[in-house]
C-alpha cells in the first residue's frame, strides 16, 4: 500500500488519496475506514471515505492547519491571554471523554498533537480524525492485542497530556525533559516544571498523564471517573447563557445538549445489554426524541451535529438490544422522530449511515407482526423510500433493509396466503419501484439488490410478476442463495418460495436445472435449519400449485428416504414442512380438499361455514388421522393439517366433544395416533389442539379422558426436545391429573399413579422438573403438579417429597393465575395426608396461603382456602397454629358473608372461617 499518493488542502477539508497494490489489500482496509467514518462523537471531527476505484480510497476530513492548537498557543503569547484555568478543565474534559470513547471502541487515536487539535469557534477541543494506520493491526483480531492496545491506547493519554500541558504553559513539552526531571527527582519537589499554571486540580491531571511509569498511568476511564473532572462536568449542566439574546440561548441549549450526549455515549460503549436497557428505563428516549424536535428549528450548524449525535446514542443503545427497541417503538416517540429526520428534515446528500441505521435497527428488533404494522402505520417506509437512490452505498442499503425488515411478515404455512396486505399502497407509493429500480437494477451494492430482491419476492407472494421484473428478481433470488452470508441465503430462499405460489413463475424458477441444485443443497448435511425449511417448503408449494407435470417431475426424483429422515431432524419447523412435504407427494387429492376447507373457515366471515358440514369433515380427519397411525412419516402432514381444521372448530364452537369422545372417533384416533408418533418426530403443532381440551372441555369430559389410553401415549412423548410441545404436554397431564369425582369419600386417593408407575414416568417427569434449561417457566410447574397431584392424600415417597413440593409452593406464587391454581389445589390434595406436612409448612407456606387467599380471581383464593382447610382438618396442633397465623382472617371473612357464592368459593371461606373460629 502506498499512503497517500496525494494531498490536498482546501480551507475547510483535507483530502488524501491511498493507493492499494491489490484489491484484497484494499478490501481489508475498507471495513476499518468504514468503521472510523462512521464513529460520530461531539468533540471528534468528522472522516469521510470514498472509493474511486477497485484499488483507491480518498479520505477526506476536517482541516486544521489554520485554527489547530499551535496556532491557537501562538495567539494566546501574543495576545498575552491571561491563563483560564476553568477552560483549560474544560479541554481536559472534552479530550478525556473523546478518548474514552475512542478507547472504549478498542481504538486508538494515535495522532495526539497540537497540530491535530483544535479549539473551534466556541472554545471547545476538537480532535483531528483517527490514524487509520495504527488501528489496522487491531481489525479482525479475534483475541485483541490486549497488552499492546493498551500501550498504544496509554501513549494517547501521554500525547493528550503533553497538549494539555503546552496550552497550560503556552510552550511545546518535551520528553526528554520530561526524563531528565524525572531522574533528578532528589532536587525538585515537582518532576514536572510549571511556570504559568498555579497548583490546583489540572496541574494534578496533567502530571499524571505524564507520568512516564505506564503502569501508573490512568486510563481514560480513570481519569473521567476522577472527582475534579466530574464536577467540571457537572458544572456543563448548570452554565446559563451570556446574554438573553435568542441566539445566546440557541448556542448554550446546543453546547448543552452536546454534552450530556458526549457523556451518554462514553457510558453506552462497552456496556452490558442490561446496563444500556437500564439506561433506556430512566427516560433517555424521551429527552433524545425531544433533542431532535428542538434541532428541527435549528439553523444547519448546529442541528446537523446534533441529530448526528443523537443517532450515534439511538444506534448504541439498541445494537443486539431487542427490548431496548421495542420499548423505544411502544414508549415514545423516538421511532417518529427518527422517520421525520430520515424522510424530511435532511436532504438526500445529508443522510449519513449513522442516521439510516439508527432507524433500520428499530425495523430489525421490533419483529412481531403487530410491531411491523405499528411501524408501517407510523410511516417508515414511505420516509426511507427516497434514501434508496442515495449514493452512499450504506445508506441505500440500510433504507433497502428498513423497508423490507417490515414487509416480511411470517404466514400460515397450511394454505396459500393471499395477496400481500402492502401490495397496492407499496405499488402507489412508488416503494415497489424504488427496490426494483434504484435497489435491484442500480443497487450500490450486491447486498443492496439481494435485499431489494427478496423484499419484491416477498410483495409479490401470491400476485403475478410484471414480465419486466420476471427474470430479473427471480436470478437474483437465485444468486443469493449461493451467497456465502446465511441471512441472505435464507432470505432469498424464503422470497423465492414466496413466488413460487404463481404457477407463472415455476418455469422461470425451475430453469437451468435448479431442481437439481435444490436437491444437490438439502443433500448437504451441514445446511442450516432454516434454508432447509425454504427448500422443502418451496417444493411443497410446487406440488401444491403446480401442474401435473412438475408434480409427477418432483415425485420421480426426490429422495424419499432422505426426505423422510427429516421428520426425526432437530428442527421443530424442518419437521413440520417436511410432513406437509411428504403428504403432498403421497396424498396430494386429500392435502387439497384439508387446505381449501382450512382456507374457507379461517377468518371472521360470517358465512365461512355455508359450505361446510362439520360431521362430514370430522370423519375424513378421523380417517386421516388412521392413515397418520398406519404411516406416521408419510401421513403426518395430513394429520397436521386436520389439527388446524380442528382448532377452529373447536375455537367457532363448531365441534360435540361429546361426539367425538366416542369409541373410534377423533379423540381416540388423535391419542392412538400420539402413541405411534416418536419423540423426536413431534413438533407443538401436534399437540397444541391438548390447550383446547384443557380451556373447553367439561370436568365431566376430563374425568373421561383420565384412563390409561390418554394418559400412556403422552407419556412416550415426554422426553421430546420441544419446549412448546413439552409444555402442552405437561399442561394437559397436570390438568386431567388433578381431575376427581366430587363423591363424599374423604382423602380418596388418585387411582391414574398406576398408570405413571407402570410407565416408568415419574423418573422423567423428576428431570424434567429440576431443569434448568427451558427457556419457558412453566414446564417445571407442570411436572411438579403432575408428581404431586398422583400422590393426592398419599405419603409423597421421602426420595423426593421435599423437592417436589418446594417447587409447589413456588409455583403457587406464580403470577399466572393458572399455575399458581394448579399449584395450590396439588398442595390441597398432598395436605390430606398428614406425612406431607412437614414440608408444606415449612418456610414459605404463610407467603403461599396469603398470597392465594388474596387473590380476586376465583380459582387461585379457593385453592388457598382448601389448602388451609385441608392442614387444619389433618394436621398436627403445631400445623393448625402455623397455618392459623398465616391465613388473612380478614379476607377469609369477607368471603364468608357475601351471599353470592361462586363455584363452592363462599362455602369453601365459611367452612375455613369455622375452623379458624373453632381453633382460635
Amino acid at each position: 500500500m502506498e499512503m497517500p499518493v496525494n494531498s490536498t488542502t482546501q480551507d475547510r477539508v483535507s483530502v488524501e488519496t491511498y493507493n492499494f497494490d491489490t484489491e484484497e489489500e484494499k478490501n481489508k482496509f475498507q471495513a476499518l475506514f468504514e468503521l472510523l467514518e462512521r464513529l460520530s462523537f461531539p468533540f471528534l471531527a468528522l472522516l469521510n471515505v470514498n472509493s474511486e476505484d477497485n484499488k483507491t480510497f480518498c479520505v477526506e476530513n476536517e482541516n486544521f492547519s489554520r485554527n489547530n492548537v499551535e496556532q491557537f498557543i501562538q495567539k494566546q503569547i501574543v495576545q498575552k491571554e491571561v491563563i483560564d484555568e476553568q477552560k483549560l478543565l474544560d479541554y481536559a474534559c472534552q479530550g478525556t471523554l473523546t478518548l474514552a470513547f475512542l478507547h472504549k471502541h478498542k481504538l486508538i487515536h494515535g495522532h495526539i498533537s497540537p497540530q491535530n487539535l483544535s479549539i473551534v469557534e466556541d472554545n471547545t477541543l476538537r480532535f483531528g480524525h483517527v490514524d487509520f494506520r495504527v488501528n489496522e493491526q487491531f481489525q479482525g483480531v479475534k483475541e485483541k492485542k490486549d497488552k499492546e492496545l493498551k500501550k498504544l491506547q496509554s501513549e494517547d493519554i501521554y500525547n493528550f497530556g503533553k497538549v494539555l500541558y503546552s496550552l497550560s504553559e503556552l510552550k511545546e513539552f518535551h520528553d526528554d525533559q520530561n526524563e531528565k526531571q524525572q531522574t533528578d527527582q532528589s532536587t525538585l519537589s515537582d518532576p514536572i516544571c510549571f511556570s504559568r499554571l498555579p497548583t490546583g486540580p489540572l496541574k494534578e491531571i496533567i502530571v499524571q498523564l505524564l507520568n512516564k511509569n505506564v503502569d501508573q498511568r490512568p486510563n481514560a476511564i480513570q481519569i473521567l471517573a476522577q472527582e475534579e473532572i466530574q464536577e467540571r462536568i457537572n458544572i456543563w449542566k448548570q452554565l446559563q447563557p451570556n446574554s438573553q439574546s435568542q441566539t445566546e440561548i440557541v448556542r448554550s441549549q446546543f453546547s448543552n445538549y452536546r454534552s450530556y450526549l458526549a457523556q451518554l455515549l462514553v457510558e453506552i460503549i462497552g456496556a452490558s445489554i442490561q446496563d444500556r436497557l437500564a439506561i433506556i428505563e430512566r427516560g433517555e428516549f424521551v429527552e433524545l426524541a425531544n433533542i431532535l424536535k428542538w434541532a428541527r428549528d435549528q439553523n444547519k450548524e448546529l442541528s446537523r451535529p446534533i441529530q448526528e449525535w443523537v443517532c450515534e446514542v439511538v444506534q448504541d443503545l439498541i445494537n443486539e438490544n431487542k427490548q431496548a427497541a421495542i420499548i423505544g417503538l411502544e414508549q415514545t416517540e423516538i421511532v417518529q422522530q427518527l422517520k421525520e429526520l430520515l424522510g424530511s428534515d435532511l436532504e438526500l446528500e445529508e443522510v449519513k449511515f449513522v442516521h439510516a441505521n439508527a432507524l433500520k435497527l428499530f425495523t430489525t428488533y421490533c419483529d412481531s407482526k403487530k410491531r411491523k404494522k405499528t411501524m408501517h402505520d407510523i410511516g417508515l417506509e414511505k420516509a426511507v423510500v427516497r434514501n434508496t437512490k442515495s449514493q452512499c452505498r450504506s445508506v441505500s442499503e440500510k433504507s433497502v433493509m428498513t423497508i423490507c425488515n417490515i414487509l416480511i411478515v411470517q404466514n400460515n404455512q397450511y394454505m396459500k396466503p393471499d395477496q400481500h396486505s402492502y401490495f397496492d399502497q407499496f405499488t402507489q407509493d412508488g416503494i415497489v419501484n424504488a427496490l426494483f429500480n434504484e435497489g435491484l437494477i442500480n443497487g450500490k451494492s450486491e447486498i443492496a439488490k439481494a435485499v431489494s430482491a427478496y423484499g419484491l419476492g416477498w410483495i409479490y407472494e401470491s400476485t403475478p410478476l410484471p414480465e419486466e421484473m420476471k427474470s430479473v428478481i427471480i436470478n437474483q433470488l437465485k444468486l443469493g442463495m449461493k451467497n456465502e452470508v446465511s441471512i441472505i441465503q435464507w432470505n432469498t430462499s424464503s422470497a423465492l418460495a414466496c413466488l413460487a405460489w404463481i404457477e407463472d413463475n415455476h418455469a422461470e424458477i425451475l430453469k437451468d436445472d435448479f431442481f437439481d441444485q435444490i436437491l444437490k443443497i438439502f443433500l448437504n448435511p451441514e445446511i442450516l435449519p432454516g434454508f432447509l425449511f425454504n427448500l422443502l417448503n418451496m417444493i411443497r408449494i410446487f406440488l401444491d400449485v403446480g401442474t401435473e407435470q412438475t408434480y409427477q417431475l418432483i415425485r420421480s426424483r426426490i429422495p424419499i428416504p432422505r426426505i423422510r429422515e427429516l421428520t426425526h431432524n432437530q428442527d421443530p419447523y424442518v419437521r413440520n414442512i417436511t410432513f406437509l412435504l411428504l403428504s403432498w407427494i403421497n396424498n396430494r387429492d386429500q392435502m387439497n380438499k384439508f387446505e381449501k376447507c382450512l382456507k374457507q373457515i379461517d377468518g371472521n366471515s360470517d358465512n365461512k361455514y355455508d359450505n361446510i358440514n362439520v360431521n362430514e369433515m370430522m370423519s375424513e380427519i378421523n380417517n386421516a388421522i388412521r392413515e397418520g397411525n398406519n404411516n406416521v412419516d408419510d401421513n403426518g402432514g395430513l394429520v397436521l393439517v386436520a389439527l388446524q381444521i380442528v382448532q377452529h372448530f373447536l375455537l367457532d364452537k363448531k365441534l360435540d366433544f361429546q361426539q367425538e369422545l366416542e369409541e373410534g372417533r377423533f379423540i381416540d384416533e388423535l391419542f392412538k395416533f400420539y402413541s405411534f408418533i416418536q419423540s423426536d418426530q413431534i413438533t407443538d403443532d401436534f399437540t397444541f389442539v391438548l390447550v383446547h381440551f384443557v380451556d373447553d372441555m367439561t370436568r365431566d369430559q376430563k374425568l373421561k379422558m383420565k384412563q390409561e389410553k390418554y394418559i400412556t401415549p403422552l407419556i412416550h412423548l415426554i422426553d421430546c426436545k420441544d419446549e412448546d410441545c413439552l409444555a402442552y404436554i405437561s399442561m394437559y397431564l397436570a390438568d386431567i391429573a388433578i381431575q376427581m369425582d366430587l363423591s363424599d369419600k374423604i382423602q380418596q386417593q388418585n387411582q391414574i399413579r398406576s398408570v405413571f408407575e407402570k410407565n416408568k414416568a415419574l423418573p422423567q417427569l423428576l428431570k424434567i422438573m429440576k431443569s434448568e434449561n427451558f427457556e419457558r417457566d412453566d414446564i417445571n410447574s407442570y411436572a411438579a403438579a403432575i408428581i404431586g397431584s398422583i400422590y393426592k392424600a398419599s405419603k409423597m415417597p421421602d426420595k423426593f417429597r421435599r423437592i417436589v413440593i418446594q417447587y409447589l409452593k413456588l409455583a403457587a406464587q406464580n403470577e399466572d393465575q393458572e399455575i399458581s391454581g394448579y399449584s395450590a389445589l396439588v398442595l390441597a390434595g398432598l395436605a390430606e395426608c398428614e406425612d406431607n406436612h412437614t414440608e408444606i409448612v415449612a418456610e414459605i407456606i404463610p407467603h403461599t396461603l396469603q398470597k392465594c387467599i388474596n387473590e380476586d380471581e376465583y380459582q387461585p383464593a379457593d385453592q388457598g382456602m382448601m389448602l388451609a382447610i385441608n392442614l387444619l382438618q389433618y394436621g398436627s396442633e403445631e400445623t393448625k397454629e402455623k397455618v392459623i397465623e398465616a391465613v388473612p382472617q380478614e379476607r377469609v371473612a369477607e368471603y364468608a358473608e357475601q351471599d353470592d357464592d361462586f363455584n363452592g368459593l363462599i362455602l369453601a371461606a365459611r367452612l375455613l372461617n369455622e375452623w379458624i373460629q373453632f381453633i382460635s
